[in-house]
């Protein structure tokens, strides 16, 4: 019995070590929260959220970078439609890309001077008021970010 006890705690410590609570404060004041998902390495970014069937209403994905840089992204081998949501080295939004396209290979972006990307099921932006100005918070999104 010690053993499974020990072994789920490893596996809840390592899944908690990859997941983020964020919250987007909107310009009209109001907020709301994600649990999002860390893409750190270069190998989680390429996959993303390709193959994915589901995403609960307030979960996402956000792709971390170590310095503002020109990103760009595209939905293939992903079956659901997502908001990007491209933000700045202030924690801004600067861009949304809303409803891509599922399976496309056409490249969104390249956006410049972007630090993080997050993704969320499509039509979230919209329902939840997050707009370019809205800002990001969220322990690791404030921190300065080495990969």
């Amino acid at each position: 019995m010690k053993q499974k006890v020990t072994f789920l705690a490893i596996v809840f410590t390592a899944f908690q070590a990859h997941c983020l609570d964020i919250r987007f404060e909107n310009p009209d004041g109001s907020s709301v929260h994600f649990d999002v998902e860390l893409a750190e390495t270069a190998a989680e970014r390429q996959k993303g959220l390709m193959f994915r069937n589901e995403l609960a209403p307030h979960e996402g994905m956000m792709f971390l970078y170590s310095k503002p840089r020109e990103v760009g992204m595209w939905m293939k081998n992903t079956p659901l439609s997502l908001d990007m949501i491209f933000i700045d080295k202030t924690n801004r939004v600067q861009i949304i890309e809303e409803s891509a396209q599922p399976y496309s290979t056409h490249v969104i972006g390249p956006h410049v001077g972007i630090k993080s990307v997050v993704e969320l099921l499509a039509g979230s932006c919209k329902t939840h008021g997050i707009s370019i100005g809205s800002r990001l918070h969220g322990r690791t999104a404030l921190k300065s970010y080495k990969s």
